[in-house]
């Protein structure tokens, strides 16, 4: 990655000096590349410094981290919306995961995460023999 931006950097700063009088042809044959690659990176970094190259990467890369960011908020908004009119009748909170994590494919911890539940609430079992022994004492 870091290769790639120093080399679209090191070919925009050449390009850049075919404003300068020379021939496109001769740029072109010196880069190795096609005129029609170079008039599409004219058009896509036209009057760019190398820096500004370097930056406009950095600045994509950053934008596509929100956009994976945001499909996933998304997709969590969109379950739980489906959720909520299916919770209002059930009384139990862990209700809702197994219906989370069937429809929408999310492991036990993403549901739990989504419905701000532990994961400890979950896998919880009441033994009722080691309980009987403690509430017996208790209520008489």
């Amino acid at each position: 990655m870091q290769e790639q931006i120093h080399l679209r950097a090191r070919t925009v700063r050449r390009l850049n000096s075919a404003e300068g009088g020379r021939h496109v042809k001769e740029v072109c044959r010196e880069l190795g590349i096609a005129e029609a690659t170079c008039y599409a990176l004219k058009f896509k970094h036209g009057g760019m410094q190398a820096s500004g190259v370097q930056r406009l990467r950095r600045i994509e890369a950053g934008h596509a981290k929100l956009k994976r960011m945001y499909a996933e908020l998304a997709m969590e908004n969109h379950a739980l919306k489906d959720l909520i009119p299916k919770t209002l009748s059930t009384r139990r909170i862990s209700a809702p995961l197994p219906r989370l994590m069937s429809q929408h494919g999310w492991s036990q911890c993403r549901a739990c995460m989504a419905i701000g539940m532990s994961r400890s609430m979950v896998r919880y079992r009441r033994r009722a023999d080691r309980d009987d022994e403690v509430i017996a004492p208790l209520s008489s």
